[in-house]
């Protein structure tokens, strides 16, 4: 059942408690009233419950598509010795290189930084600003 038709029937019978509002007020009867407040309160948890849900399902629609597109990527991704490349980068990616151990470890894809002009060589030609790790170049 849709959301919206769960939030409608909540609506609903908070509308007829509104009602029984209006003829409690024209009733003595205490244990009435006290259903009624009771009723009240269990919509009142209702609707709260439902927000929850609603929030926890836009959070689960969002890590669906960040794993969807991690999987596409990872597919897409070949190493070139230890260095990853995109076969075909998506629009918002560079091809490469991309950080091995960030990729293996923490499933990040994380874009080297060459450091083959920086004078620091000795090191290896990129860098990963994530993880500190070095990478010479593929030969």
């Amino acid at each position: 059942m849709p959301v919206a038709d769960v939030l409608g029937i909540v609506g609903s019978a908070i509308d007829t408690v509104k009602k029984l509002r209006e003829v409690e007020a024209k009733i003595a009867n205490a244990e009435l009233r006290n259903l009624i407040g009771d009723l009240n309160m269990a919509l009142a948890d209702l609707k709260i419950e439902i927000a929850d849900l609603k929030d926890e399902n836009t959070r689960l629609k969002v890590e669906l598509k960040q794993e969807k597109e991690r999987a596409i990527q990872s597919g897409q991704l070949v190493a070139k010795g230890a260095l990853l490349y995109f076969k075909e980068p998506p629009p918002d990616k560079p091809v490469g290189p991309y950080c091995p151990n960030c990729k293996g470890n923490a499933g990040k894809l994380m874009l080297l930084e060459d450091q083959r002009t920086s004078g620091l060589g000795g090191f290896g030609d990129f860098h990963c600003p994530a993880c500190d790790a070095w990478f010479k170049s593929s030969p």
